[in-house]
């Protein structure tokens, strides 16, 4: 098996620097008083290498969004015995720090963090020229790591821009009406931390502490009758989830904001494998910790929220004037997670108000038409499962399937005049491998710097010497041509797959498996060679 990279691009594979190993685990900008205690934390392999690696934060300037505030280059450090490194003031008080650095930190407005390989900004320097919230200048090869920090999402009217478009750079805030002091990572993506310093989850130069319940897996439709209605959290094993309730929100009589479902689950707690299941009494798909009347409307925008310490009752109308927010008081004291499932963005013309205004609750959907049956949580971002029940990626008791299934075949290739082992092939994804994602590349190493180029089929046939030299594993007839001949550098070369485009790849569907080979000249006897063949199941 070969493991779906989520790592450099081609010119970086050769240089053993591999972005992605090393991330942004924990940040603190602001605090009361003097901010004495600005910090960020990574996280990676213990003693990796930093080399190359710089920590840029993007927020505004004189020109208006995109200017760089914060340059930290990190060349000659490494992460610690823990795997963890700590860049702080000279004024720190929490610990002790890798490096002590100027941070200089902004702490009013939507800002952007970054960790970059190969290439860093200056201060200053303005990388969204035009201001449109889309960078026009990215001075580094890749990015490895980042996070939003926001304080409004009403951008550019009352707030500057935010660059959580970028690959793998994910969202956390407002904080109140604040952009958040302190964050850190957790496996559902980035929760907000105590303005004050030194509480329990503040964890500079340690771990993380990670125990709140998050939504990880909903079913809400299917075709026919919707036997298989679900939810499923996911949180540190044995957490208790006293005094928590899973509350729908869609509408009613008097309109939107009508409470539908409500289940406490006081008494229950995440099981042993961090998760914790609720069905219906007709769930096919396995075996619930809780089975309970769940009644998921699956004909309109819908809120489900995993709220504490209160809940409303089914039917009580929560937005009285209809206007898209919440009334005060609420009936909880604080939202931990949340999922606006969305059929239509256009309301209160033709569907009712959804609520991913609340803090730590996203909007994802529509599903064509539809509003989305099935949906996921991957790192912090929730994805549309498919329709039909029991496919690879719907995954109720156990692990969500978040990087597309690869495997390699035809292996090894064929002796190249570079490699013994001839060329080898893999896939690039920050996201994971999801089509809807449209950021995958295939990759080729250790092949000579000759005219190649990518070829794609359906089915493989046993590996099958060709006169010119090489062995081809891809099935007849569909085998088709994924680009024109380009040329190798550095014995790599790579393609960008682009799914929405014209290409032979747009026909690719989620939860098929696919297979490619690289074809490539060479100077061996025959005068040309295949790659090992790779094969990849796509995600939605």
């Amino acid at each position: 098996m070969t493991p779906l990279l989520r790592l450099a691009p081609a010119a970086l594979l050769t240089t053993g620097a591999f972005a992605g190993d090393i991330i942004i685990n924990e940040i603190r900008i602001d605090q009361p008083g003097g901010d004495n205690d600005e910090y960020f934390e990574l996280i990676g392999t213990a003693g990796a290498s930093l080399d190359g690696y710089a920590y840029v934060v993007i927020g505004d300037g004189s020109t208006g969004s995109g200017t760089v505030e914060s340059v930290t280059l990190l060349d000659g450090l490494a992460l610690d015995a823990d795997g963890l490194f700590v860049a702080a003031e000279a004024t720190f008080s929490l610990g002790t720090a890798d490096l002590v650095a100027d941070l200089n930190f902004e702490n009013s407005d939507n800002v952007t963090h970054l960790l970059v390989l190969g290439g860093a900004p200056m201060v200053g320097d303005d990388l969204d020229t035009d201001d449109d919230g889309v960078l026009d200048i990215m001075p580094w090869a890749f990015i490895g790591s980042g996070v939003a920090l926001i304080e409004t999402t009403d951008v550019p009217a009352s707030g500057d821009y935010y660059y959580s478009n970028l690959p793998g750079v994910l969202e956390v805030g407002p904080d109140g009406t604040f952009v958040p002091g302190h964050v850190y990572r957790c496996a559902n993506g980035f929760e907000i931390g105590d303005f004050g310093t030194g509480e329990a989850t503040e964890t500079p130069g340690g771990f993380n502490v990670c125990d709140q319940p998050r939504i990880n897996e909903v079913r809400i439709d299917q075709p026919g009758g919707d036997d298989d209605e679900y939810f499923e959290l996911a949180g540190p094993p044995g957490a208790s989830l006293d005094g928590f309730s899973y509350v729908v929100i869609g509408d009613g009589s008097t309109g939107s904001g009508t409470v539908e479902t409500v289940v406490a689950l006081d008494g229950f707690v995440i099981g042993a494998n961090g998760l914790f299941l609720v069905s219906e009494s007709t769930f096919t798909l396995g075996m619930a910790d809780f089975v309970t009347d769940l009644n998921f409307e699956n004909s309109d925008n819908v809120t489900h929220l995993l709220v504490r310490d209160g809940a409303p009752a089914v039917g009580d109308d929560l937005d009285m004037d209809d206007d898209g927010l919440l009334d005060d008081p609420r009936p909880w004291q604080k939202v931990f997670d949340g999922v606006a499932l969305v059929e239509t963005f256009d309301v209160p013309a033709s569907g009712d108000y959804f609520y991913s205004n609340i803090i730590d609750v996203q909007a994802v959907g529509p599903d064509g038409p539809f509003v989305p049956g099935h949906v996921f949580r991957c790192g912090g971002t929730f994805r549309i499962g498919s329709f039909g029940t029991g496919e690879f990626t719907e995954t109720p008791g156990a692990a969500n399937v978040c990087e597309a299934p690869t495997s390699v075949f035809c292996s090894p290739a064929q002796p190249n005049s570079v490699s013994a082992t001839g060329s080898q092939i893999a896939l690039m994804s920050p996201g994971g491998g999801f089509i809807s994602d449209n950021d995958a590349a295939l990759v080729v190493t250790n092949t000579p710097d000759e005219f190649g180029l990518f070829a794609q089929s359906m089915s493989t046939i046993a590996p099958t010497p060709l006169m010119n030299g090489g062995l081809l594993c891809l099935g007849f007839p569909d085998i088709q041509r994924l680009n024109d001949p380009i040329l190798a550098s550095g014995n790599t070369a790579s393609l960008q797959l682009d799914f929405f485009g014209l290409g032979a790849e747009s026909a690719t569907m989620a939860g098929v498996t696919m297979y490619y080979q690289w074809w490539h000249r060479d100077s061996t006897p025959g005068g040309a060679n295949f790659s090992e063949g790779l094969a990849v199941t796509w995600l939605e």
